[in-house]
């Protein structure tokens, strides 16, 4: 693993493009552990401990900022809308023990293959995204 240096510097890129792609740091966690020899399986476990790490700070931010704008939807603070976030934080719950459960059913390899096609699913939606404006 690098030093604290390398790894605070990783951490404020991987944070900082997270949170400007609105996506978690797992997207960019996982192939960087697996960079580091660190095993499929464990790279996956770790990762929503540093998306933890990422998402708390950009959450405050939300909160503190967009005070001032008209129309928005009733129950939101700043830019967050709290019965969305009740909903994420739900279907969270939810859906993390089947992931877990899937990933431990797969083999290393066809654990990176999952990983990677979720990725470019995530990157081509991105693209679409940005073309269709």
């Amino acid at each position: 693993m690098p030093g604290r240096t390398l790894s605070a510097i990783y951490g404020v890129c991987i944070g900082f493009f997270s949170a400007l792609m609105g996506i978690g740091g797992g997207s960019f966690t996982v192939p960087l552990l697996s960079a580091y020899s660190v095993p499929p399986h464990k790279a996956v476990a770790t990762s929503p401990g540093f998306g933890l790490m990422i998402s708390i700070p950009g959450f405050l931010t939300f909160l503190a900022t967009g005070w001032d704008l008209i129309g928005k939807p009733p129950f939101t603070i700043g830019y967050v809308n709290l019965p969305t976030v009740a909903l994420i934080v739900m279907t969270t719950m939810l859906t993390v023990p089947l992931g877990v459960r899937m990933a431990h059913a797969l083999s290393p390899k066809h654990l990176r293959i999952v990983f990677a096609c979720t990725i470019l699913l995530l990157a081509g939606n991105m693209l679409r995204k940005a073309l269709m404006g």
